[in-house]
């Protein structure tokens, strides 16, 4: 099978093609999976970097990749969810990889149905960031309920619970850093499509200028240009230590232009100081009712000893201020996959809603020029997600084959809504 390889850690572009590469082995619980698409996300950076070595070692040679769609072509003895010619998406769960070639391996329990309506590329942009998004909205406890209510409906019955009664619907206010990335724009989209089921929803979204009108046409309320903002000099400092006190912060834009000096969740899709400090500094935490969820820790991406010493701090700090009425509750988004429920229920019951899914930008690559999409994603500079187009079986070796999977990326634009 054709596969994208690497031998070592490096933050160069190190991805060896490989035409003949072994086709993997299932076991009694495992699906075979010839890949259709995959994607691109920071943590496979982070991986392919050994940033995150100390914690989460590879072996080479190694086939990267973590998520993607495609379809049933063997099941393992075990396997009672899927047969032969199921379409399906999923992720791989823990530090497993293998999604940049033609076949993957997956647990059974890694994989749902890919929606009728969706297509390879837009069914493989979902799953990571989605189990990744419904964690930190799972942070909060009346969301957490909602989701648990949901999933045990779609159990029963195979369909979401009635929605609240407008009357009976609380407000319930959002803020989302980092919305026109992957997960910030899929948690826009879950906030929008599933959570004003049972709630009033009002999505805050902080980006940069030229993402604004994207973040907007994912359905934010009101989308925050932070390079308008002390949030400018960077989040791994703070609004006083920046340099940038002239401007002002995150939390006193939405205050002084929106009139919102509180929310009842963030969820922190970049990481660093600055916006808990923001958050603490500048925001009412309505007697500890608000959490603060971050998908990624502060400081430097390099895991060292140093640095889990210094989170470790960090969090310790933190966790205890949680318990003052003065503080949002702080906590760290920890997401390793095997959540299949919640991945059904985003996928198949949330992002269809309205055909939501379509309002996704994606950048698309080919396999061969897979080096290419981890630049973008290096760059940190990824509006929506980035696709890897995996050619077909029956033609990858075929002229024809070579010069479309050597074709330049399409990026398709979000629909407007």
């Amino acid at each position: 099978m054709q596969a994208q390889i690497i031998e070592d850690y490096s933050e160069e572009d190190n991805f060896i093609f490989k035409q003949d590469y072994s086709i993997p082995e299932i076991k009694e619980n495992q699906v075979l999976v010839q890949m259709k698409a995959a994607s691109v996300n920071p943590a496979d950076n982070h991986l392919k970097s050994g940033s995150a070595k100390l914690l989460f070692k590879l072996k080479f040679p190694c086939v990267m990749g973590k998520d993607g769609s495609g379809i049933v072509v063997k099941v393992g003895s075990k396997v009672t969810q899927f047969k032969e010619g199921d379409e399906v998406c999923g992720e791989l769960s823990g530090i497993i990889t293998g999604t940049f070639a033609q076949y993957c391996a997956f647990d059974e329990d890694d994989l749902v149905k890919k929606p009728n309506g969706m297509n390879y590329s837009q069914a493989a942009a979902f799953p990571l960031v989605s189990g990744t998004a419904v964690e930190g909205f799972k942070s909060h406890p009346k969301i957490s309920q909602v989701i648990s209510r949901d999933i045990a409906e779609i159990d029963r019955s195979g369909q979401l619970t009635e929605p609240t009664i407008e009357p009976e619907r609380e407000k319930f206010k959002i803020l989302i850093i980092g919305a026109s990335g992957g997960i910030g724009a899929t948690a826009v989209l879950f906030a929008k499509q599933y959570l004003t089921r049972h709630f009033n929803v009002k999505v805050y979204a902080v980006c940069s200028e030229r993402n604004v009108e994207m973040v907007k046409a994912l359905g934010a309320d009101v989308v925050i240009d932070y390079t308008k903002t002390s949030a400018k000099a960077g989040s791994q400092t703070t609004h006083h230590k920046g340099g940038l006190r002239d401007m002002p912060s995150i939390c006193q834009v939405l205050k002084n232009e929106h009139g919102e000096d509180a929310v009842d969740l963030v969820l922190d899709t970049v990481g660093g100081y600055y916006y808990h400090d923001d958050v603490c500094c500048h925001m009412h935490c309505n007697g500890n009712n608000v959490v603060f969820a971050a998908i990624a820790p502060p400081g430097t991406a390099v895991i060292t000893l140093r640095t889990l010493i210094s989170f470790g701090y960090f969090m310790i700090v933190n966790r205890i201020k949680s318990w003052l009425p003065s503080y949002p509750k702080y906590t760290l988004v920890n997401y390793i996959g095997k959540e299949q429920k919640a991945l059904n229920l985003l996928m198949n019951h949330v992002l269809t809603i309205d055909n939501a899914f379509e309002r996704m930008p994606l950048t698309h690559f080919s396999l061969l020029d897979l080096n290419e999409g981890f630049k973008l994603i290096a760059s940190k500079r990824t509006a929506g997600k980035i696709i890897i187009d995996i050619p077909d079986v029956n033609t990858a070796n075929t002229s024809e084959s070579k010069e479309q999977t050597m074709a330049v990326k399409e990026i398709e634009l979000p629909l407007e809504h």
